[in-house]
């Protein structure tokens, strides 16, 4: 699962975009796995089209693009704020550091694509780099739990 930022769903829908070129690579290089945002993210893509009365063309473009609205689990906010005070993150980076955990299903690394960065593997539970995570949730393969 690649969690998707705001801005890349915007420069990819905006061909006069500075990053649309970028934004369009990033997304092709990564069709095979699936894009996830959450719903603030998505709402922030939704706006100007919906001000411009472009809703509907662009839902349709997210949905050929199998882009999936992830849904907020009931202890996000908590959850949330622990990360941002352990990590120092921005919340809207936070919020693509972590993902809802599974019950029965060990967590897996994010990724995180920017057309500004490189995509990198993070702990969903910590923020950390998967291979530095200390939460035992799985991220880190040299943890046992």
């Amino acid at each position: 699962m690649i969690v998707v930022d705001a801005s890349v769903l915007i420069a990819y829908l905006d061909s006069d975009d500075d990053n649309h070129e970028a934004a369009e690579t990033l997304l092709a290089g990564a069709i095979d796995d699936d894009f996830g945002v959450n719903p603030l993210t998505l709402a922030e893509v939704l706006v100007v089209p919906a001000r411009d009365g472009r809703l509907q063309l662009v839902q349709l473009a997210l949905r050929d693009l199998d882009v999936r609205e992830l849904p907020f689990p009931r202890d996000t906010a908590v959850r949330l704020a622990q990360l941002r005070s352990s990590t120092g993150l921005k919340m809207p980076d936070c919020w693509s550091c972590w993902r809802q955990k599974t019950p029965g299903r060990r967590s897996r690394p994010s990724t995180i694509a920017s057309p500004r960065q490189p995509r990198t593997a993070m702990c969903r539970s910590c923020g950390a780099d998967a291979g530095d995570c200390r939460c035992y949730c799985g991220s880190n393969p040299q943890l046992k739990r």
